[in-house]
């Protein structure tokens, strides 16, 4: 009986732990380039903690009849954010709407 019950012991402490460890692995992170001094989320949101410092729009992607590559749109949302004069970490690219700058906390 007290074998029983130490091997009962043993699956409940077992399935616990298996349990957390199952939902740490859950979450779905990536390592995240610079360009020039400035991270770049592409379809994707920052997992730490951040405040909005502001936003940018994009008239198009077009250039000249031809549509920009994303590291064209990236570089132009770079510079234009640089323009503001104004600091920010990152920049989270929302599509063909814009960017928004963001500071990490």
């Amino acid at each position: 009986m007290k074998n029983k019950l130490s091997i009962v012991t043993f699956m409940m402490v077992a399935f616990i732990a298996l349990s957390f460890t199952l939902q740490n692995t859950n979450q779905k992170t990536a390592n995240v380039d610079q360009t020039q001094g400035v991270y770049c989320f592409i379809n994707c949101q920052p997992v730490d903690e951040y405040e909005t410092v502001f936003f940018l729009k994009i008239k198009t992607v077009w250039t000249n009849g031809q549509i920009n590559t994303i590291d064209e749109i990236r570089d132009m949302l770079i510079k234009k954010a640089n323009k503001k004069g104004i600091a920010y970490d990152a920049l989270i690219y929302d599509g063909d709407v814009g960017a928004t700058a963001v500071k990490f906390k």
